[in-house]
């Protein structure tokens, strides 16, 4: 049998110290536990694009949903969501795992904590926080898609940052949206659709809920396809584009004036903690690593050679 290794911090796991797939002071740390507890009282959760997005337009929807076995289970008394990939996906979890990760580094806020598991049968599962269940009392989530008006050309950078800013009145939430923009095509998150942007919602205040949803499109490639070139689109349009990548997205965030947000996103990136995450990771195969590596430098080099260029 060959060496095991934590799904966290990627380093041997010494026999009869694994819990989860994790070394068990990792899998303590991460979800701030002083034993070893199990999951318990899982519940399959049903896709909300089968509940209600069969009505939506289709920027509206999820292209990811279904594609996961998706459950709500509890460790301790706390909340947690665990999506399982689907054999036809076998790397969706892990991807969606890393992916998180430099959603991290970027500084975009994501429910916390979150991290990757192996349960039975090898089965490995990416698992979040269910920050529902941490929500201000008589808060409700609304999915952004229910503040906007119109059809698919109102599913756009300029709307949603407008409306963000007038329901929440907070700078940050609309630098943050912004930030994600960059993050997405940084990652090849083609699926930002209208419910997985959201705000809390109570009787005196409204603010951005934190980002969920977060892999790369890459995580549904498998075999031979990895090897391909992608470049893929984001979801959410632009004036001059409906599908935009970094380039396009760049231009619109300096059309509306804030360039400096895009200055200081590649300012802070730290990419080389990036490429060493996805290299390191021994959740993900090696052409997994490269197709994610390859796509992430290409849109990298995009981000520098804009930035550089409005700066001179």
């Amino acid at each position: 049998m060959g060496r095991k290794y934590c799904l966290r911090c990627n380093q041997v796991i010494a026999a009869g110290q694994a819990h989860y797939g994790q070394h068990i002071y990792c899998f303590k740390e991460i979800f701030l536990v002083s034993e070893v507890l199990e999951f318990h009282s899982l519940a399959r959760k049903e896709s909300s694009s089968n509940k209600e997005q069969k009505s939506l337009l289709p920027h509206l929807t999820s292209y990811f949903a279904g594609n996961y076995k998706k459950y709500e289970g509890k460790l301790g008394d706390l909340s947690y969501i665990l999506k399982f990939s689907k054999s036809e996906y076998p790397e969706l979890a892990p991807v969606e795992y890393v992916c998180n990760k430099i959603a991290y580094y970027c500084g975009i806020p994501t429910p916390k904590p979150f991290t990757l598991i192996e349960m039975a049968d090898d089965e490995l599962a990416f698992v979040s926080k269910n920050f529902m269940h941490t929500m201000k009392t008589h808060s409700t989530l609304v999915h952004i898609y229910r503040y906007l008006e119109g059809g698919a050309e109102n599913y756009n950078v300029e709307t949603i940052s407008n409306t963000i800013f007038r329901e929440t009145k907070a700078s940050q939430d609309v630098t943050n949206f912004f930030k994600v923009l960059l993050f997405d095509s940084l990652i090849g998150n083609h699926d930002r659709h209208g419910s997985n942007l959201a705000l809390f919602e109570t009787a005196k205040e409204k603010q951005l809920a934190p980002i969920y949803d977060n892999p790369s499109y890459l995580g549904l490639e498998s075999g031979g396809m990895l090897k391909a070139d992608f470049s893929p689109k984001g979801k959410i349009w632009t004036k001059d584009s409906k599908e935009p990548g970094m380039t396009e997205y760049l231009e619109e965030i300096s059309r509306l004036g804030v360039f400096e947000m895009a200055e200081d996103f590649f300012n802070k990136l730290p990419i080389e903690r990036i490429r060493s995450t996805i290299s390191e990771a021994v959740c993900l195969s090696d052409p997994m690593k490269n197709v994610l590596l390859k796509l992430i430098d290409k849109r990298y080099l995009e981000l520098k050679k804009y930035v550089e260029n409005r700066r001179n």
